[in-house]
């Protein structure tokens, strides 16, 4: 018995200390060449809405503290970026019945009436509650896509990209959150990498 208990403790001080096997964000990236150390870089978003302009403010200031030139013109590589997301959806609850009636047999159809009463239920709701009402069943995805091309030649010398769920807040704060993850793999080669975002 106490060694059960004992052995139940320990797991469960392991359970409350171990690192988390999961993260809000996953991200990838493939290396077609190597990059050079130093370069400089013309962002440019695939639209010029305010929030990917905001976007791009972001990916230049984490370009320059990671020693990355920025500039519109004259810049011997372009970083492209753009926006994806995948609306979630959201399953309501069915209406909340307090009464059904139902009747049937017989020529008046009474000799077999039935009414329930739905005192209390705690996913559609009933007479003492209201129910869980709507609830998410899928999370809206938003994902950030990088590449990065020789400016004189066309050629892709590398791709990223991070997505995360919106669970709270807006959209233009999660992928914020993306962008100092993106530029630290930049010219890297990642597989399904987990990161923080909440």
């Amino acid at each position: 018995m106490k060694l059960r208990l004992g052995l139940s403790l320990f797991l469960l001080s392991f359970a409350l200390t171990a690192p988390r096997a999961w993260a809000d964000g996953v991200m990838n990236a493939v290396a077609y060449q190597d990059m050079p150390k130093s370069m400089s870089l013309h962002v440019r978003p695939f639209d010029d809405s305010d929030d990917n302009l905001a976007i791009k403010r972001q990916l230049e200031r984490a370009l320059a503290s990671k020693g990355f030139e920025s500039a519109d013109d004259g810049a011997d590589y372009i970083m492209n970026f753009e926006v994806r997301d995948r609306i979630g959806s959201l399953s309501t609850g069915d209406n909340r019945h307090i009464l059904s009636l139902q009747a049937g047999g017989g020529r008046g159809g009474g000799e077999n009436s039935e009414a329930r009463v739905n005192v209390y239920n705690s996913q559609d709701g009933g007479l003492l509650n209201k129910g869980s009402g709507n609830r998410v069943s899928n999370r809206t995805i938003y994902r950030l896509e990088v590449n990065v091309e020789q400016r004189a030649s066309g050629e892709r010398i590398w791709d990223g990209w991070a997505e995360a769920e919106l669970i709270g807040g807006d959209s233009r704060d999660l992928l914020r959150r993306m962008v100092p993850t993106l530029v630290k793999g930049l010219g890297q080669t990642i597989k399904r990498e987990p990161f923080e975002v909440y």
